[in-house]
């Protein structure tokens, strides 16, 4: 998978480029089908647990459309009622955005799990490549200056 700050800074951009200002939603919508790992990991470094190829076939489902969807309908239950729809259409987009991400890489995701175990990889970067974080950051830096800029020459027309 591309890391964090590729899937969060792209969910970012895309909000930026659609003009969504309540972009929480979708930036945890953007780690979500990683979420497992929040748990995974440590205990892994910890020796507590040895994930295996039967413990990682059990976690491949949050990277697939009915797993992302599931996901995602959990999360914004968890949301006031009247922002529901609002909410899982947000996390929807940062999750799409993940697996779209992550289908750049060799082995990307299995998109059609259950029907399918087929992977869905453009082989574009490879799982340790720095480029999507670099580019990544360079369009957060250039969007930010860019705003930082037209704010300045609103507050100059008003003065």
């Amino acid at each position: 998978m591309p890391d964090w700050l590729t899937h969060v800074g792209v969910a970012w951009l895309a909000c930026e480029a659609l003009k969504i200002r309540r972009r929480e939603a979708t930036l945890i919508g953007a780690i979500l089908p990683d979420v497992y790992k929040v748990v995974v990991y440590p205990l892994m470094f910890l020796k507590l647990i040895n994930v295996n190829i039967t413990a990682s076939l059990f976690l491949e489902p949050f990277h697939s459309l009915l797993g992302i969807g599931l996901l995602s309908i959990f999360v914004a239950s968890l949301l006031k009622k009247d922002s529901f729809r609002l909410g899982l259409s947000l996390i929807l987009l940062g999750s799409t955005i993940h697996l779209l991400l992550d289908s750049l890489l060799p082995y990307g995701p299995q998109l059609l799990l259950p029907i399918s175990w087929k992977t869905f990889g453009l082989q574009i970067f490879w799982q340790e490549d720095y480029k999507p974080a670099m580019f990544t950051t360079i369009g957060i830096i250039f969007v930010t200056l860019a705003r930082k800029q037209q704010l300045m020459r609103l507050s100059n027309r008003t003065h």
